[in-house]
């Protein structure tokens, strides 16, 4: 899981490249989204029931034993394990969110702590395991890790990963973007591998579309989270990640780009909702798609998702309080299943390398990138870096990086207001004053208060947006936590931000263009980027990551459908940075390595991308000082594909890690297998690179003649004296071969003393007043990134007024220790800490309000009144308190599922059934949102608002079919409330411009009732067919009939009723009482000027 900064003792320098006004930059920082606690579900939570008996991949030689008769058998068998615990669920009412059979035997469930008690006791049943939130975690990258030069060994980019099957778990993918289609690709036998209406997610390239979003929204039965649940990318990280690997070859902005393998295949395995509603996934919904893209016959499988590893690989049994040899973590279990059985999965190392007290930060690899038969990809800089701009008249173009919130479509160009006149300290950390920022984009200074605190003070000042930076630094980043504020930020360096200030003192108000356009400057590649997780792996302490690839200020397709996706962008193409994108460009090697030989398995093309990867790479040490980059930031180095594709032998394993030495000797075995047509005479050799006085390291033999398919097994001895604390590391070379291979090997000696800490978990929490904070989880590690075991630790409420429970007083064998934590009773900030070996580390979070509607405060959104029901299709106005942390409007041709992390969610009980509401629009106060079409015919909902992981009590609503009412607004020469009514000549209908008798007037309505041809929800009406009204309404204007011409919705406009009308030649003139009655309901009269 990721989490926020802590409040580190430095900042560690790095690479930085001089702009025109001398801006030091620092590498981006990883896209990511602050981790908050599991979604506040009651008593209830997400638990796997693992049964006893193995799932059917343990049963079987290959995948293709599966489809077997006696593979069908053993999975009916698994299935009917499974039946005793369904029965239970039934009896109790659980609901199942989804079931495992081939690479773990489980049964998924939402259930309460009473529950999970009785399922654990039943028969079959091995233990029963909360399932953790997990957060997912290029121009010139093809270049820097040598994609274009392995091409040619392929008959050039245009045969690049042909015939090649890649699973994508992540948020889904655009498959209309250009980088996703490929006319010439045909559809392979027995594809597309989808069902029902997702199939229209699949093309030529996009030869899969599964979504697993159900498992999320009802993952608490009193808590839903309604959602997209089909295929489509509406964050744009699973189609970057996609591109990043396979994307066709197009024209982007900055020029032509392609994935590694460009002609691979794609699969869409989506595990993530929307963004605003279902951010989060679940070690279970990992394990369901695994499952579905293995079963699938995927060959590669790329998972840019982790979590936190409080368990190590192997760690079974008594560790994690359960049975003798039952995996802790069971998606590193399914990852490990998966690869025994064919399907190579690459997963990303994480994004954690920052997060200590200490940079780089050790030991910081998550989950499942712990697991040792995954391919763990770290991640490295870019050849260039990417940036946006700031543009002021008269001075030189300003370099600056939009943060995860709102940005512009193109660009924003507005009169740029310095904050320090509105107030001293220029920070925006307290509210502005009303209109004081109207209309003008707000120079801020960075300090005292986030950065959402900043943006939203401007924008209740009335500002378009701000431009941030920096008070004593020229280092930059892509700010992040915007995700629920309503105006885009940028940020900028000191020596940028003092010049726009001298400049404003001169020139108030100047305008200030925000240009959202990439621009790319050519920077020195080969180093470890500062975010990306180090290694050793959590309770093996091995070698992790294996390899790195470029991570940093790629350039990759992203969707442009969702302006509420963390990449989303308008041109489709966008920046992005993390360990995430790192792993599809190994997963798109690895299509390449598979397609040059159809018979490697898993293994052997893991050893073909790690033991040929490039160890020219550098790093920073503990002090901030340029070195070689050892083991546990790059592996065995940078990501090398002409090189892999030339490898032809393989190494099993393709690393040796001896974890931590506690004596000497030490001795593993490496199987080399020679995957070439011909016989290989290879020679053997010993690289120390970290060299320990008084230790010898050897092989045996020194050479050997491998035939064609066959195999040679060395030994790799450590012996000598047990040498002092350190992480010592070198290589098996091995040579002889196409290429030579380098295996790394490494052992650490550790002495158990707190050099490091970070938080696991818990850090930028929100949680409700008084309620329960996540489980804090901490790391101690000793120098060497071994964990510091039995350090006595006390965790302490340094502000907030929160409480602490079940602290564990010491580190266990991992370094880990973890308390449950309680919020203060006051809304506000809350910080929590834990200090250890004089070490301290702190938890920043808040304690909020939850949503409140109030009572009576839901009502048809022109009336104002609840009346006999509001009716599907239409708006209601939701009023209460803390209903948003912001005040923001639609901006699409269609009402998205959520507005600044807001959505409303309707629930059908006696369905078991949920609906999401379309929103128009957010404040604190208010919220409008369309009723979703699919409840015509229910007569009452349960309604509530939902903000991250926190909805407001269900709010019983009355449903009727027929809601009639007249949208008004306030008249400008009169100041009454009038109807919203245009003339036949389309002018608006106002007191000074009144409607004419016998003329027709266009009037517009809401809750006018059901509709033919009805658009889905959320959705603008079309032209052709018309949505024309099923009941005819009645009008009056000034108690006489008009004669209804049309009725239907308007076309181009979303839910909204046009009423056509020819007004009565009799008609009173002056304003007069206009009355709509449909489905026998009276609408409120409403006030139209008739002359």
């Amino acid at each position: 899981m990721a989490t926020l900064p802590l409040m580190a003792q430095r900042e560690r320098p790095d690479r930085r490249v001089q702009d025109r006004l001398t801006t030091e930059v620092k590498a981006p920082e990883a896209e990511g989204v602050r981790a908050e606690a599991p979604r506040e579900s009651g008593l209830f939570r997400r638990y796997a029931v693992v049964m006893e008996q193995e799932p059917a991949a343990m049963a079987v030689a290959t995948r293709e034993s599966l489809l077997s008769a006696a593979g069908r058998d053993h999975r009916q068998r698994v299935r009917a394990s499974q039946s005793g615990v369904r029965s239970e669920m039934a009896r109790r009412g659980l609901r199942e969110l989804g079931s495992a059979d081939v690479l773990a035997n489980a049964v998924f469930v939402s259930a309460g702590r009473e529950d999970v008690e009785a399922l654990a006791a039943l028969p079959g049943v091995r233990y029963v395991r909360e399932m953790r939130p997990i957060r997912r975690a290029m121009t010139k990258a093809n270049e820097v890790i040598r994609s274009t030069a392995a091409w040619s060994q392929l008959g050039g980019q245009g045969s690049a990963g042909t015939g090649v099957r890649i699973a994508i778990l992540d948020s889904g993918i655009d498959h209309t973007h250009p980088a996703m289609q490929d006319a010439s690709l045909p559809m392979p036998a027995g594809f597309p591998k989808c069902g029902g209406a997702d199939c229209s997610y699949t093309n030529s390239k996009v030869i899969a579309a599964r979504s697993f979003v159900d498992l999320l929204i009802y993952a608490a039965p009193n808590d839903t989270r309604p959602d997209d649940a089909s295929p489509r990318d509406r964050s744009g990280h699973g189609t970057a990640v996609a591109s990043a690997a396979a994307g066709a070859v197009v024209e982007s902005p900055l020029g032509r780009m392609s994935g590694v393998a460009p002609k691979a295949y794609l699969g869409n395995y989506k595990i993530y909702g929307s963004p605003g509603v279902n951010d989060t996934t679940f070690d279970d919904v990992i394990v369901a798609a695994l499952e579905a893209a293995f079963l699938d016959g995927m060959d590669i499988a790329s998972l840019s998702s982790g979590s936190a590893s409080v368990w190590g690989p192997d760690d079974r049994g008594i560790i994690c309080r359960r049975p003798d040899n039952v995996a802790c973590d069971l998606k590193v279990e399914a990852v490990e299943n998966a690869v025994r059985r064919g399907l190579t999965v690459i997963v990303s190392a994480g994004n954690e390398g920052e997060k200590g007290l200490e940079i780089p930060t050790l030991n910081s690899i998550t989950s499942p990138g712990t697991a040792p038969n995954a391919i763990t990809v770290g991640a490295s800089v870019n050849g260039h870096i990417l940036y946006h701009s700031v543009r002021v008249a008269g001075l030189n173009r300003m370099n600056g990086y939009f943060g995860d919130g709102p940005r512009p479509a193109a660009s924003l160009t507005a009169p740029l207001r310095d904050a320090s006149r509105l107030e001293s300290d220029g920070k925006a950390c307290t509210p502005l004053g009303n209109g004081t920022m109207a209309g003008a984009i707000a120079l801020v200074v960075r300090g005292d208060c986030t950065f959402a605190v900043k943006s939203n003070n401007v924008q209740r000042a009335g500002g378009l947006g701000v431009v941030l930076y920096q008070p004593t630094s020229n280092t930059i980043y892509a700010p992040t936590g915007l995700q629920m504020t309503g105006i885009p930020l940028v940020f900028i360096g000191k020596d940028n931000g003092e010049a726009l200030k001298r400049h404003l003192a001169q020139n108030a108000d100047a305008p200030v263009t925000l240009d959202a356009a990439v621009t790319a400057v050519t920077a020195p590649s080969g180093e470890v980027a500062v975010f990306s997780s180090q290694g050793p792996s959590t309770g093996s302490n091995a070698i992790k990551p294996e390899l790195i690839a470029v991570g940093v200020d790629l350039y990759l397709p992203t969707q442009k459908f969702d302006p509420n996706g963390e990449l989303y962008d308008p041109s489709g193409y966008t920046r992005a940075s993390g360990t995430s994108f790192a792993a599809p460009l190994a997963a798109g090697a690895a299509a390449l390595v598979k397609q040059r030989n159809r018979n490697l398995t898993p293994a052997q093309i893991k050893s073909a991308l790690v033991n040929t990867a490039n160890p020219d790479v550098g790093d920073f040490d503990y002090d901030g000082k340029a070195i070689d980059a050892p083991q546990s930031g790059m592996g065995a180095g940078q990501l090398d594909v002409d090189k892999a594709l030339r490898a032809n032998v393989a190494a099993e394993p393709s690393t040796v890690s001896f974890g931590i030495a506690k004596t000497l000797p030490l001795s593993r075995q490496v199987r080399l297998v020679n995957t070439s047509s011909g016989s290989l005479n290879l020679r053997f050799s010993i690289v120390q690179i970290v060299r320990a006085n008084g230790v010898n390291v050897t092989i045996t033999p020194a050479t050997a003649t491998v035939g064609a398919g066959q195999a040679a097994t060395v030994t790799l001895r450590v012996e000598g004296t047990l040498p002092a604390a350190d992480w010592y590391e070198g290589e098996l070379l091995v040579e002889g071969a196409a290429t030579p291979l380098r295996v790394p090997y490494s052992y650490l000696v550790a002495n158990n003393i707190a050099f490091n800490a970070f938080a696991l978990t818990g850090n930028g929490f929100t949680a409700q007043t008084s309620g329960q904070v996540d489980r804090l989880n901490v790391k101690f590690i000793d120098k060497q990134g071994a964990p510091a075991a039995g350090v006595t630790v006390r965790f302490r409420v340094e502000a907030g007024g929160g409480r602490i429970e079940e602290a564990l007083p010491k580190t266990d064998e991992l370094g880990i220790a973890d308390a449950v934590v309680f919020a203060g009773p006051t809304i506000g900030e809350q910080v929590f800490s834990v200090e250890g070996g004089g070490l301290k580390v702190f938890w920043d979070g808040r304690a909020i309000q939850k949503p409140a509607i109030q009572t009576g405060g839901v009502v048809n959104a022109a009336s104002g009144q609840a009346g006999s029901g509001v009716a599907p299709g239409s708006y209601i106005s939701i009023f209460g308190a803390a209903l948003a942390d912001t005040t923001v409007i639609y901006s699409t041709t269609y009402l998205p599922l959520s507005l600044a992390g807001v959505s409303v969610g309707f629930d059908v009980p006696s369905r078991a059934v949920s609906y999401a509401g379309r929103i128009h629009f957010v404040s604190p106060g208010q919220i409008n949102v369309q009723v979703p079409w699919e409840l015509a015919g229910e007569a009452a909902v349960d309604m509530k608002v939902s903000i991250g992981n926190f909805s407001s009590a269900k709010f019983r609503v009355a449903l009727n079919d027929y809601s009639p009412a007249f949208f008004e607004y306030t008249d400008a020469g009169s100041g009454r409330l009038l109807t919203a009514a245009l003339d036949q000549n389309f002018g608006l209908v106002t007191s000074a411009n009144a409607v004419r008798r016998g003329s027709v007037v266009q009037l517009y309505a809401n809750g006018v009732g059901p509709v033919e041809s009805r658009p889905p929800t959320g959705d603008p009406a079309g032209a052709q067919p018309l949505s024309t009204c099923r009941v005819p309404p009645e009008v009056t204007i000034g108690g006489r009939g008009a004669t209804v011409l049309f009725c239907g919705l308007a076309p181009g406009f979303v839910g909204l009723y046009q009423v056509n009308a020819t007004v009565p030649a009799d008609a009173p003139v002056g304003i007069q009482p206009l009355v709509m009655r449909v489905g026998g309901v009276t609408s409120k009269p409403a006030s139209l000027p008739v002359q």
